[in-house]
């Protein structure tokens, strides 16, 4: 309740002014004592709520992992993977090939070898940013960051999981997660934005450190604007039926349609939802994407462009400086980010997981 709906009051009688007179007692009228009740209500159940939360928070205890799960197959410098990560990051790409391919595509050699090329790839992310965080002596275990990592857990189980441990453990299971690696995932997103704030605040690492410098920054030609039409490939989908959206598409755009109604026809983007499109830098969206803005000229639209699987028309328009204005401070976000993902990238090449006897064992096709 709003504390100006709650009037005080007083019982006591208050010494007069001029002529010394006392007022006549206060008499709380039927509306005015259902306000005060309402409003000690409402102040219990705050109280009560805040009592909740906190006890869910601390009640939702870390769940210890199996053997197998916490076994070591190897390190990334100086810290050890476990299993249970080895085993999402690998059950991710399966999903994903498995999908396109069909479930027999492991009997091909050359899929077995992408399915280890992808892993080995990806799971060194992680590791590329505690490489970066230990420069600056930013620590995995430390206590504010633990603390992060419990509230994280604790409101995942309550808006997820409706507070229920059992939900929890179905959900992570259903991920291909343990309690264990979520927290881990939790912590190392954490440090990355200590990290960031390291960079961009005490260090000033980027090319831009102020909004002045990347609103000039932005206004020189390193800023595109760009909408488009997506057909998404989406498990299950065909290829060629979504190859031939996009070339329906492309022909209708050829024939004089405009750009916004063929969006409103074929694209599967629902987060574009208005025409200003998507405002980026060089490093906030994928590199084809990227190549492909960049290299038109404004009003114009590129062929049809496959990313990941999906088909991309696009089209670059005209920057509008006063939305950049309006936005800056999301957009310098924005760019400081992309600056620190360059980061972690390139210090991710560096680094490459040292299998040790057991995770050589260990044919990643097999993992379910």
């Amino acid at each position: 309740m709003s504390k100006s709906l709650i009037r005080k009051y007083s019982a006591k009688p208050q010494k007069g002014g001029q002529g010394g007179k006392k007022p006549a007692r206060t008499r709380l009228l039927p509306w005015q004592i259902a306000l005060i009740v309402l409003g000690a209500l409402v102040l219990l159940g705050g109280i009560v709520m805040g009592i909740v939360l906190l006890a869910n928070r601390n009640s939702v205890r870390p769940i210890k992992g199996t053997d197998e799960e916490l076994a070591s197959v190897g390190k990334i410098e100086e810290w050890d993977v476990c299993y249970e990560e080895l085993r999402f990051v690998t059950l991710l790409y399966k999903e994903d090939m498995e999908a396109q391919g069909g479930a027999g595509i492991w009997e091909d050699p050359e899929a077995r070898a992408e399915l280890e090329r992808l892993v080995m790839n990806n799971i060194t992310a992680n590791y590329a940013v505690l490489s970066l965080c230990k420069e600056v002596l930013i620590e995995l275990g430390s206590p504010t960051i633990e603390q992060v990592v419990q509230e994280n857990v604790a409101e995942l189980v309550a808006q997820n999981c409706g507070g229920s441990m059992d939900v929890y453990r179905k959900w992570l299971a259903e991920n291909y997660l343990t309690d264990h690696y979520l927290r881990f995932i939790y912590e190392v997103d954490q440090m990355e934005r200590e990290l960031y704030y390291s960079y961009s605040q005490d260090l000033q690492l980027f090319e831009c450190d102020t909004e002045a410098d990347f609103l000039a920054y932005a206004l020189d030609g390193n800023m595109a604007r760009t909408i488009h039409v997506l057909i998404r490939q989406d498990a299950g989908d065909d290829p060629e039926e979504n190859l031939k959206k996009a070339k329906k598409a492309m022909e209708e755009l050829r024939a004089g349609a405009s750009f916004s109604s063929v969006i409103s026809r074929y694209s599967e983007d629902y987060q574009m939802v208005t025409d200003e499109g998507y405002y980026f830098t060089r490093g906030e969206m994928e590199k084809a994407y990227e190549d492909a803005a960049f290299a038109l000229g404004i009003a114009d639209c590129s062929d049809i462009i496959e990313i990941d699987g999906d088909y991309y028309i696009i089209k670059r328009l005209e920057p509008d400086r006063s939305y950049i204005l309006n936005n800056l401070k999301e957009l310098f976000t924005y760019y400081q980010y992309a600056c620190l993902n360059e980061l972690i990238s390139e210090r991710q090449q560096l680094l490459h997981l040292d299998l040790n006897e057991y995770g050589k064992t260990i044919k990643l096709w097999e993992i379910d």
